[in-house]
């Protein structure tokens, strides 16, 4: 070969490389132009939105009460935490199979991030439906992990994680049998709703599933695959998604535990169920699985070490957020007992146990044997004598730690 034909080669070679680099360029996220005062008028959207999302979760209880007639509403609050959502999922299979029968069918199930991947099966509830979801931890590595997108810096995407595999996963669980059983659900007013972070108007956002999932067809699907990914995008880790032209990201940012309603909603409630000729007094229980710890693992700090102090930091400013928020809904059942006739309201919870010997493989995404280890706690929980805990508080250790 020929100095020239090497430049010439070499030339080619550029071309067809820059060719492709801005073909992998073009393939990041676009975003049609949005204004700071476009984004303020949204937001005034966005809460007449919320409000009648609300209202149509209390239309629903209420509808759904009267159905029951039995006097009592279930409602199932499902908490992020990641891989540690394996947790959940292991409570939830066992618990099923209790003899007592004392999972209930729930009539609306709440999910933030992992815990938003559990809620359809969650609500489904049947036997293979939560071994389906106890599989899909256990065999994480092969059915959710994402991989290191290394080529992430030519096509932007607000994270640096390939997550095909994982889009690959919710299609084919939210599959159309799964969107039909849903719907079938939904027209007896059985409920999912879900969070995500409005990294825009810096909020979160609830999505009922029974009005985003219309329908069994395709883009109906599609809809809740996107609303299911971003409710569990960590942001700048995963990839965030754009919903209606906003940002949107893992749900957990906002709050870990997607609670919906208010004390002031349940008095609405009340009166939407005396419309539908509910009469006697209505018991809702509430039924949360944390699918994290309430408190982190006692350690012995370096007080030198700057990066031991800030990962430590970082985790107790997730963790330490659950206690208060299972404080500020045993305050609300205790309002909602105390001031609103007709209704009543009881609370149980069950976590990762603070005394579970932390283990290096925590820390990793996705690791399978941690995840088997979590599952098999939260099915002796389940399964066991006491699978509820005792309320806590940010302030004192656990005395079962």
């Amino acid at each position: 070969m020929t100095n020239h034909d090497r430049t010439i080669s070499v030339s080619v070679y550029l071309a067809i490389l820059t060719t492709t680099l801005v073909g992998i360029s073009c393939a990041s996220v676009h975003r049609p132009d949005i204004t700071v005062p476009e984004l303020r008028s949204d937001a005034n959207v966005a809460r007449s939105v919320n409000r009648a999302t609300v209202d149509s979760i209390i239309e629903r209880l209420a509808r759904r009460a009267a159905r029951r007639n039995d006097g009592t509403l279930d409602i199932l609050m499902l908490s992020g935490g990641g891989q540690n959502g394996a947790y959940g999922a292991g409570f939830l299979k066992a618990w099923k199979g209790r003899s007592d029968g004392g999972m209930p069918d729930f009539d609306l199930v709440t999910g933030v991030s992992t815990g938003a991947l559990q809620a359809p099966l969650a609500l489904l509830g049947t036997r293979d439906d939560l071994e389906q979801l106890s599989s899909l931890y256990r065999e994480a590595t092969r059915t959710i992990t994402p991989s290191i997108d290394y080529l992430f810096w030519l096509h932007p995407n607000g994270g640096v994680l390939n997550v095909e595999r994982y889009e690959a996963t919710l299609a084919r669980v939210v599959d159309a049998r799964l969107a039909t059983r849903l719907r079938s659900e939904f027209d007896k007013d059985r409920q999912v709703a879900v969070s995500t972070a409005d990294m825009d108007l810096g909020v979160g956002r609830i999505w009922s599933f029974s009005d985003e999932l219309k329908d069994t067809a395709e883009a109906s699907r599609r809809r809740v695959h996107t609303l299911l990914q971003a409710s569990s995008a960590i942001p700048g880790i995963f990839p965030s998604l754009l919903i209606d032209n906003h940002v949107h990201s893992d749900g957990g940012t906002v709050a870990n535990i997607l609670t919906a309603l208010t004390i002031s909603d349940y008095r609405r409630l009340v009166d939407r169920m005396r419309y539908y000729g509910v009469s006697t007094p209505v018991k809702v229980r509430i039924w949360i699985i944390m699918n994290l710890r309430m408190h982190v693992p006692v350690k012995v700090m370096d007080i030198a070490s700057r990066s031991e102090i800030s990962r430590r930091g970082n985790m107790l400013l997730l963790v330490a957020q659950a206690p208060q928020i299972v404080s500020h809904l045993d305050l609300l059942s205790t309002a909602v007992n105390a001031t609103i006739p007709g209704l009543s309201m009881e609370l149980r919870y069950t976590s990762i146990p603070a005394g579970l010997p932390d283990d290096p493989a925590a820390a990793e995404l996705f690791n399978e044997g941690w995840m088997h280890r979590l599952d098999s706690t939260g099915a002796g929980r389940a399964s066991g004598p006491t699978p509820w805990d005792a309320m806590t508080s940010p302030f004192e250790r656990p005395a079962t730690d």
